[in-house]
């Protein structure tokens, strides 16, 4: 296999990419935070409310689980946690 490509590799492998698996685990953690759905006995014990604001529009279609971006004018607050796809 060392003569394919990473994507090639992957696609022999039945794989996801490294980005897209990264991405998948921070969305199913966020998902486990927010709906309290952490196993008891795990070590991260997280209040949601001090990492995400839902989104206070009322105006929102859809699920009321929206979460809410703040404006940041400080470059490193932007860059934070950035996720690129």
């Amino acid at each position: 296999m060392a003569s394919l490509t990473y994507a090639e590799r992957l696609a022999a492998l039945g794989l996801e990419s490294l980005e897209f698996r990264r991405l998948r685990q921070d969305l199913i953690c966020t998902y486990k935070i927010l709906f309290n759905k952490l196993i008891p006995d795990h070590l991260m014990d997280i209040n949601a409310d001090s990492l995400f604001t839902f989104n206070p529009s009322s105006h929102s279609s859809g699920h009321p689980y929206k979460l809410y971006k703040a404006r940041c004018t400080s470059t490193v607050r932007q860059n934070f946690l950035r996720i690129e796809l």
